[in-house]
């Protein structure tokens, strides 16, 4: 029988399918493991949640969702925000968007600009002018039936 968060202990982890866990990162310990976890990955699917807009004009992301081979992991962004520096931002955001690893996600786009808008670094443009191997679905979709029509 599936369990709801709520139902999960401590001591229990919450699994998406058995084998392969939901991991919390809602401190600067699991954050650090995290942004550890990201090297030498193969692929890295990335989702993002935002802040209410009516109670935050910007939009910046609330929930970070990623996803490599042993895990999902669940960034909380609104936990996290008052316990990292920007060098612990810039390091996830470096190890995420700018590493030879192939990043999968649907649109991106927004995502991204969400992301560089809740994240609190200097060093956006960098990071910006360094992503590689970012594959946006939707837009490969688009591009797809785009040629289709031809």
């Amino acid at each position: 029988m599936e369990k709801r968060a709520e139902d999960v202990g401590e001591e229990e982890a919450l699994e998406l399918i058995p084998g392969y866990p939901i991991i919390l990162v809602d401190d600067k310990k699991s954050f650090c493991e995290l942004v550890s976890r990201l090297k030498d990955q193969d692929f890295i699917g990335i989702d993002s949640e935002w802040k209410a807009q009516y109670l935050f004009p910007n939009e910046s992301v609330a929930l970070l969702q990623i996803a490599i081979i042993d895990g999902v992991y669940l960034v909380d962004f609104c936990a996290l925000e008052n316990s990292l520096t920007e060098n612990d931002w810039d390091a996830l955001l470096r190890s995420l968007l700018c590493s030879q690893s192939r990043k999968l996600g649907f649109d991106l786009g927004n995502d991204l600009r969400a992301l560089f808008a809740g994240a609190p670094t200097g060093n956006v443009q960098s990071i910006a002018d360094n992503l590689c191997n970012v594959v946006c679905l939707k837009r490969l979709v688009e591009n797809v039936s785009f040629l289709s029509v031809c």
